[in-house]
């Protein structure tokens, strides 16, 4: 199928009278009669079949259309009449009466928001033409300008919106909440984006696409370098309104672990005879793995912190908690994850996925601990390979998903046994 014209009656934005946009299709149409709304077509003699299909692949590019103009001629508002009639609540974007035009071959339908009367004349008969279905395709906005193309009163306009604006809406989200450097200043907004772009880079690199797709064999790219990775909190309110009853005694006293272990770092020094420090890595290291934990118990606060209207919906079991306080931090954090439970469709289950987490943990530890040289690692960053950040950042994307789905799991009330 392929996108093949434009009608375009009315728009908040727009004075000129429109008929058909075609966008170099198998056929132009045009507008024959208003009332049925009746049209006609004939052959592109420009149109060449599978012009665009030059590779081998599977998924083939039919057609590609340039809407050319000066600034302020509406270029743009054409483009949004297009999404408008894909996007969840049309209201976002500018009011416009419009329905595409879609070839399947021979075969043309239409798709709009709105329903239409139309019918494709051929010769002196005309037979309805059938409008398609949203389920059937769906349209993807990319924009790599700065556009400033947002409504304010909606939190989601178009869920297929890959443009840039897009991507600073999402990479900005939340900085309020975003942590600090070991020096307590908080990262600059251009460090946060580029932190951002580096991670979509590193899991582009390594996707399907360019390991085993399309990208392999029509692009060189260079080796992956060593990644820097920043340990950083989320910060959360101090007075927790919505975390479980069950849990927040527990929480105090891992919190307190935690603390105690990050205070009591100079177990690990060693001055060397002129009583300077003599092993700095080993001192970082520590800061490093206990600062993880920190700020990766302070994520899972904030999310169970968002809402829950049913606080005592929740079970914790203190006597296995109990048993793992002379441990260290980290075999207290997993004792604190293994205690909790909270009520589901199936029953009382863990709200995290503590192996999971485990793993995540257990990976940065060693990546850690393989690091040798005090310039690759200090408290809240380390320098890792590229093998060891894709490894990492692909738990870790892992470990959000179900962190993000604490609420999901959950039922209003206790099932009854």
């Amino acid at each position: 199928m392929k996108l093949a014209a434009l009608y375009l009656s009315d728009h908040a934005y727009l004075n000129n009278e429109f008929d058909m946009i075609n966008f170099g299709g198998r056929y132009h149409y045009s507008l024959s009669a208003a009332l049925p709304l009746t049209i006609t077509r004939r052959p592109n003699e420009q149109f060449i079949d599978r012009f665009f299909d030059v590779s081998e692949s599977k998924i083939s590019l039919e057609n590609v259309s340039a809407i050319v103009g000066q600034n302020g001629v509406g270029k743009s508002t054409l483009l949004d009449a297009i999404r408008r009639n894909f996007i969840e609540n049309t209201y976002a974007l500018p009011r416009a009466s419009s329905f595409l035009l879609i070839e399947d071959g021979e075969t043309v339908f239409y798709y709009s928001a709105e329903e239409f009367d139309l019918s494709l004349l051929k010769g002196l008969m005309s037979s309805p033409i059938e409008r398609l279905r949203k389920s059937e395709f769906q349209t993807i906005y990319y924009s790599p300008h700065f556009d400033l193309r947002f409504n304010p009163n909606f939190d989601e306009v178009d869920y297929f919106d890959i443009s840039l604006d897009k991507y600073i809406d999402l990479d900005l989200q939340d900085l309020e909440y975003r942590g600090t450097n070991e020096h307590g200043m908080a990262y600059p907004v251009k460090q946060e984006l580029l932190f951002k772009n580096a991670m979509r880079q590193i899991h582009f690199m390594d996707s399907d696409l360019v390991k085993n797709g399309v990208f392999k064999k029509y692009f060189s790219f260079p080796p992956h370098g060593r990644a820097v990775m920043t340990i950083r909190e989320t910060k959360y309110e101090k007075s927790l309104r919505n975390v479980p009853r069950a849990f927040l005694s527990a929480l105090e006293k891992l919190q307190k672990k935690i603390e105690d272990e990050l205070n009591n770092w100079t177990i690990v020094r060693e001055l060397d005879d002129k009583r300077k420090v003599d092993n700095q890595l080993d001192i970082d290291r520590y800061l490093l793995k206990r600062n993880l934990l920190h700020d990766l118990l302070s994520v899972l606060i904030r999310q169970m912190d968002i809402s829950n209207s049913y606080l005592s919906e929740a079970e914790f079991d203190q006597h296995h908690f109990d048993a793992a306080e002379n441990n260290s931090a980290f075999d207290y954090f997993k004792a604190f994850l293994e205690s909790c439970s909270i009520y589901t469709a199936k029953g009382p289950e863990h709200p995290f996925d503590v192996t999971l987490i485990s793993q995540l943990i257990d990976e940065i530890y060693r990546a850690a601990d393989s690091i040798d040289h005090s310039d690759l690692l200090k408290q809240q960053e380390l320098k890792v390979s590229a093998v060891d950040a894709i490894k990492i950042l692909q738990l870790q994307r892992e470990v959000i998903a179900d962190i993000s789905n604490y609420y999901g799991k959950q039922v209003r009330y206790r099932p009854s046994i």
